[in-house]
């Protein structure tokens, strides 16, 4: 793992939640709100503000890599019985790789998927094929 990645196994749970933090996020957003569901939990940062399509140290190079990063994680589980969630940022990346993954239930709030911050180029989803 990394700093940016936290994983809190519940083996008695079959569902999983996956949240992104939003941008400056100094620890793992959701964490103290997810604490009393019991489910199995995955944090991630994105502290460089790469809005989940650049480099995250030891996790990912681009969204493609992160793709490859959550693919082994979310095939334990039924995918309708995992949560991708997120604000901001992380809720542009819960839709993206939501929509990349088919993963059954998004929660975005606030999302940023336009402006193109942090980076030279950014899926949107519409860029993906998917209209909101």
């Amino acid at each position: 793992m990394s700093k940016n990645v936290l994983f809190v196994e519940n083996k008695n749970s079959s569902k999983l939640v996956v949240y992104f933090s939003s941008a400056g996020a100094k620890s793992f957003e959701g964490y103290s709100l997810l604490s009393k569901y019991q489910s199995n939990k995955l944090f991630i940062r994105d502290d460089l503000k790469t809005w989940y399509n650049g480099i995250i140290p030891k996790v990912s190079t681009s969204a493609d890599s992160m793709l490859e990063y959550l693919q082994p994680i979310i095939e334990k589980f039924s995918k309708n019985d995992i949560i991708f969630l997120g604000s901001s940022m992380g809720a542009y990346a819960a839709i993206l790789f939501g929509i990349k993954l088919e993963i059954g239930k998004v929660i975005a709030f606030s999302p940023q998927i336009g402006g193109r911050r942090g980076r030279k180029s950014m899926d949107t989803p519409t860029e993906t094929g998917t209209a909101l």
